[in-house]
């Protein structure tokens, strides 16, 4: 909360609040939440918050809001799409024997892949339509390195309608991709189906591009309805100093 408290303080500095356009995701109440695009902050105290909405202006309790981002999100709709908000559960991580992007000998090497298993449980007990989940988005971030000890980072998401075109570490831009009016919905083929539960969920992330380099850490974003419901991290191999939010880093490839 002190970091995004900070955060919109910086952009309430002086002209600079009359001229960026945010977003901004406060509580309605105990369980919802509400996101409002095209913002941009009056003022800020130790109480409320002051926006200019359109033509008009909202107060919001200090105490209520959630995030802040410095970009005009597109949302899709501002009305509720009438799916299901759901939780999400990894179950496991199969990594790559050779923790590298290839797997198997010199002569016959493949493409390596890390396959997550995962299961979703809704949080409407009517949902009848298993089709009335947005499917989660999966952001995979990788850490490699190579010979000369030179790192890179790769990132990975599905479904392919997931991807953004990241410079830098941008929850604004995954935000985007949830809230779009053209997210598909979850679709069941695989798994047992119980108490609006689904279970055993499995897909694989191909590794492209990373090769004979050496992965020495990952990091797991999921999105579902509408805010990340997972995120965690793993490193492979402790001989190597990996500063926490090595993911937040500037992607260079």
């Amino acid at each position: 909360m002190k970091k995004v408290l900070f955060a919109i303080a910086f952009f309430c500095i002086g002209f600079v609040a009359e001229t960026i356009a945010g977003t901004l995701v406060y509580k309605v109440n105990k369980d919802n939440e509400k996101i409002i695009s095209d913002i941009k902050i009056l003022s800020i105290d130790k109480k409320q918050i002051v926006l200019k909405v359109g033509n008009g202006m909202e107060r919001i309790p200090l105490t209520s809001l959630v995030k802040y981002y410095d970009t005009d999100i597109k949302i899709g709709s501002v009305f509720d799409d009438g799916s299901s908000e759901y939780d999400i559960q990894i179950v496991n991580i199969k990594k790559p024997v050779s923790k590298t992007g290839l797997t198997g000998s010199k002569k016959d090497k493949v493409t390596s892949n890390i396959e997550i298993e995962y299961n979703i449980s809704t949080k409407d007990s009517n949902v009848k339509n298993r089709r009335a989940i947005k499917h989660p988005l999966f952001y995979l971030y990788v850490l490699t390195t190579d010979s000369n000890n030179k790192r890179k980072i790769f990132i990975y998401n599905y479904p392919e309608s997931a991807k953004c075109n990241f410079k830098n570490y941008d929850e604004a831009l995954m935000m985007e991709k949830a809230l779009s009016s053209e997210r598909e919905a979850m679709v069941f083929e695989h798994g047992r189906w119980s108490n609006n539960s689904f279970f055993g969920i499995k897909h694989k992330f191909l590794l492209d591009g990373i090769k004979e380099r050496k992965i020495i850490a990952t990091y797991l974003i999921v999105w579902g309805k509408d805010k990340i419901i997972y995120e965690g991290g793993e490193i492979w191999d402790h001989s190597y100093s990996i500063n926490p939010d090595w993911h937040t880093r500037p992607v260079n490839n």
